[in-house]
């Protein structure tokens, strides 16, 4: 249609190609704004993240672009129905015959969503999940974690990601973060929760306390403690947190001095600043794709599959003691007799680890899909051994 080739895309005859180096960015933008529901949050985001306009060199010799997304332009980014694969022209879109660097159902929906939420008044909630913690995330490397998601089985899925994955490939930063939103927002509400329910934590934070102001400066911990709510909403408690600051091991969080003093309803001045900072265990570790987080004092999750895999396991042994085949009990099972090899190890485990499996305290790496690739010693001692080196 001629003019100037967008941002996210390469002249290619007289079509369009996708630049695979700013084509990330639009993406990444479009879900951002799944995310926040603001375009103003979009753009704030978007500077904090380094993000840049395209630079443009004039006949003259000078440089154009360069800068950080204004509003408009990310507005423009997210309507713009050429990343979808389509062309407008005056009050019409059309079919192009570039490639979308957009799913176009997906930008139809984001579409519905921008004119819904324009409509919207001022003050209303968003009722779309969004990622609170944004802008608060850290890893080891300094690099600011931003939000990301994905869909699995029809159900969206939040992450907290480095964002050095947002424009470039995982197997380039194998020490890079993909953390899953939800479990990490519930490990980080209960670090808070127990901290603020801590019997010092009163003459550990306030300077220059009172014993008139005691009763009263309590109840209000005690407020803030249940705001922090591992099953309740994070955005009630993620203004309390300042900053997050992950290594393998361990979190450190550090509490908004400003925001605690006005939930405390004293001067900032007198918040201790050492008593803002608060460490606790972090380990993240897999299960098979999955990953799963253990902040803290973890509560103990019970793996339905593995203790349905174990009770299936003796239900099996059962009925080979009683004289059934491998192959007989395959096809009565509707199964394989591979999968039987496999899982029939299941049915010697030793009763302390049975009881650890019951309670949801075996190693988290002790899994089915674990015992599909090892084979279990029969003897107890051995097998308390390998379950309790995992």
């Amino acid at each position: 249609m001629g003019g100037t080739v967008p941002f996210g895309y390469q002249p290619d005859g007289r079509s369009l190609k996708i630049d695979e180096t700013e084509a990330p960015i639009i993406r990444h933008i479009h879900d951002l704004y799944r995310q926040l529901g603001s375009v103003r949050a979009v753009a704030e985001e978007a500077e904090d993240l380094g993000y840049r306009t395209r630079a443009r060199p004039s006949a003259s010799g000078t440089r154009s672009g360069g800068t950080p997304f204004s509003r408009g332009h990310v507005y423009q980014i997210l309507t713009n129905p050429l990343y979808a694969g389509r062309i407008r022209h005056r009050d019409k879109v059309y079919a192009g015959q570039h490639p979308a660097i957009l799913d176009p159902a997906v930008w139809d929906v984001l579409q519905e969503r921008l004119i819904t939420e324009a409509a919207r008044s001022r003050g209303q909630s968003n009722a779309a999940e969004r990622s609170p913690l944004v802008g608060k995330l850290f890893d080891e490397t300094g690099d600011r974690l931003t939000p990301s998601h994905s869909r699995k089985s029809g159900k969206r899925l939040r992450y907290y990601i480095s964002r050095r994955l947002v424009t470039d490939r995982r197997e380039r930063h194998p020490d890079a973060w993909r953390l899953p939103a939800r479990d990490l927002e519930t490990g980080i509400a209960r670090i808070l929760h127990d901290h603020l329910m801590k019997p010092t934590v009163l003459t550990d934070l306030v300077r220059d306390l009172l014993a008139a102001e005691i009763p009263g400066l309590l109840e209000q911990l005690r407020r803030l403690a249940n705001s922090c709510d591992p099953e309740g909403s994070a955005d009630l408690w993620a203004p309390l947190l300042r900053r997050a600051d992950l290594v393998q091991g361990s979190i450190h969080l550090r509490l908004d001095r400003k925001v605690l003093a006005e939930r405390l309803g004293i001067l900032p001045d007198r918040i201790d600043s050492a008593a803002r900072r608060i460490s606790a265990s972090f380990q993240m570790q897999r299960r098979g794709v999955e990953a799963r987080i253990v902040l803290g004092a973890a509560v103990p999750q019970v793996d339905p599959v593995l203790a349905k895999n174990i009770l299936m396991a003796q239900r099996w042994y059962v009925a080979i003691k009683a004289g059934a085949s491998f192959g007989n009990l395959a096809a009565r099972e509707k199964t394989t007799t591979s999968r039987i090899q496999q899982m029939i190890g299941l049915a010697f485990l030793a009763p302390d680890v049975l009881d650890q499996v019951a309670a949801g305290r075996q190693p988290v790496a002790f899994t089915s899909e674990w015992i599909k690739r090892h084979q279990l010693p029969a003897g107890w001692d051995q097998q308390r051994q390998i379950v309790g080196g995992l």
